[in-house]
């Protein structure tokens, strides 16, 4: 047995602890018990009396050792998501505090760690504190928090800043915060900035203010820059291809989208990245080599991942689009799977939060494998049908991730559009050339303000076709339909497609042997 396939066995294995764990509270001793199973299968698969010297002796004692070392891994990916799940938090002291029926605010000092993000009358913004402070004390505590304030102002990340406010723990249902680790929400009564922080901070802590500043203050730059050239709502539409922003989208468009199965484009994961990136590295073949398109189609990728904020599930979706790229361009799909296992294992253990609470990362894994699973078998079955040959390679592309992402959608939104292939056939492919468009009319408008209008044409002919095509497909009827799948209902829905992508590979080599 190769040692890719060892590895590929361990990684599951890890995967597999962390998700039991995710989904089912197991108490200590059982960790304990799958600890002790692992060693004692170990311990007698090693021993040569148990199986002897022979050809099959060996093989089965192999088999044996695998089987011990991934119980063993099953209980690190369980030690791993408790550990990380039972990390103490310092501000949780500090929760929930009242005196009498109003509740204690805290005084705290850091600086912005992120984007500001509205949400009608209030607004948020991730922050970093280094420092808690009680009457003329001052303690050093390093902690990212979400702080909750009013709509205005927005305030630039780096800007640093003391807080008064109320602290309280993230609930079960803030889910895009436990992803990136955020334990606490504090709700601001007092905000002020100031130059200089009464206290000394680290020289990480510079840089990374400076980066945050920088990297936003880009981001918003070109924002503006696409407003000024492209009239709305086509460029709320290319905010969200480019840098996965949706707060400018009216709710018909947002809904429209959601009907017609298009949302993946407007949400920076793998899914959206291995789409689009497949469809530049496609166009992009027709003029120059495949591996020159690889590094071209790369670059793509790491300009969108910096220009979306470069944040972590952003980062995590462009790793395995990144992934999946190489593979095809050098010739690696047998490897792919190898790969993507232990870079899922990596960010895992990194992140234990990510396998349920980051529906992103689970959309880039599962498209991610279906790209490179599944498109060759549907390109291979579109050959012998009367699509012409032009669109084979979106279309399969298309179907293969759709198929892909299909238990996760059906469990996490509970709704399945029957109209998605089509939508997405009819739009996918235009969706390189806007985000292409959209780039160069960004730039320019920076460059030469005077000719944004002219520039952010070809952009809102591409964006206004695409808000055409998803109003139009979303008000068929039974365009959607409500399907609501208990987590184990989507397991199974995934096994299934597993057994039919087994068995239609089976198929395809029995036809081409004979």
């Amino acid at each position: 047995m190769h040692s890719s396939v060892w590895l590929s066995f361990l990684g599951l294995s890890f995967l597999g602890g962390v998700a039991l764990v995710s989904f089912i509270p197991v108490v200590s001793a059982a960790l304990l018990w799958v600890i002790l199973l692992g060693t004692v299968i170990l311990c007698v698969s090693v021993w040569r009396g148990t199986f002897g010297d022979s050809r099959e002796g060996v093989r089965r004692r192999l088999i044996g050792v695998l089987i011990g070392l991934c119980t063993l891994a099953f209980a690190c990916g369980m030690w791993r998501f408790d550990a990380v799940a039972t990390l103490y938090s310092r501000l949780a002291v500090f929760a929930d505090r009242r005196a009498g029926d109003a509740p204690v605010s805290f005084l705290f000092h850091g600086f912005v760690d992120g984007a500001f993000v509205s949400r009608g009358n209030d607004g948020a913004f991730p922050f970093y504190i280094t420092a808690a402070q009680a009457g003329d004390r001052i303690v050093a505590i390093r902690e990212r928090v979400l702080v909750e304030t009013g709509p205005l102002p927005a305030y630039t990340p780096g800007t640093r800043m003391q807080i008064d406010g109320n602290v309280a723990l993230a609930g079960e249902r803030d889910t895009w915060l436990l992803r990136d680790g955020i334990r606490i929400k504090l709700r601001a009564t007092q905000i002020q900035e100031y130059a200089h922080e009464p206290y000394e901070i680290s020289l990480m802590q510079r840089v990374r203010m400076h980066s945050l500043r920088l990297v936003i203050g880009v981001r918003s730059l070109f924002e503006r820059a696409i407003r000024a050239s492209v009239p709305e709502p086509a460029s709320a539409l290319i905010e969200g291809v480019l840098l996965g922003t949706r707060q400018f989208l009216p709710d018909a468009i947002r809904e429209a989208f959601r009907i017609t199965g298009m949302t993946h484009i407007l949400a920076v994961s793998g899914y959206n990245i291995s789409v689009v990136g497949a469809g530049v590295l496609a166009l992009l073949l027709r003029w120059i080599r495949r591996r020159q398109a690889f590094w071209a189609t790369l670059a793509v990728l790491v300009l969108f991942t910096l220009m979306t904020g470069a944040s972590a599930s952003v980062v995590r979706a462009a790793i395995m689009g990144g992934l999946l790229f190489f593979a095809q361009s050098y010739g690696r799909l047998p490897y792919l799977t190898n790969a993507l296992i232990l870079a899922a294992c990596a960010m895992v253990f990194v992140q234990p939060f990510v396998l349920r609470y980051d529906v992103g990362f689970q959309l880039s894994f599962l498209a991610v494998i279906g790209l490179s699973w599944g498109a060759p078998l549907i390109a291979r079955s579109l050959e012998r049908t009367r699509v012409p040959p032009i669109i084979h390679e979106p279309l399969a592309a298309t179907l293969a991730a759709q198929i892909a992402v299909l238990p996760v959608i059906l469990v996490v939104f509970g709704s399945l559009s029957i109209a998605a292939p089509l939508a997405n056939i009819l739009t996918v492919p235009v969706v390189p050339l806007v985000m292409a468009a959209g780039f160069v009319a960004g730039m320019l408008a920076i460059i030469i303000p005077p000719l944004a209008p002219l520039v952010g044409i070809p952009a809102w002919v591409g964006a206004s076709y695409i808000l055409w095509v998803v109003e139009r497909i979303s008000s068929l009827p039974g365009a959607s339909v409500g399907v609501s799948l208990p987590w184990w209902g989507g397991l199974l829905l995934a096994i299934g497609i597993w057994g039919a992508w087994k068995y239609l590979s089976r198929s395809y080599a029995t036809m081409a042997s004979s």
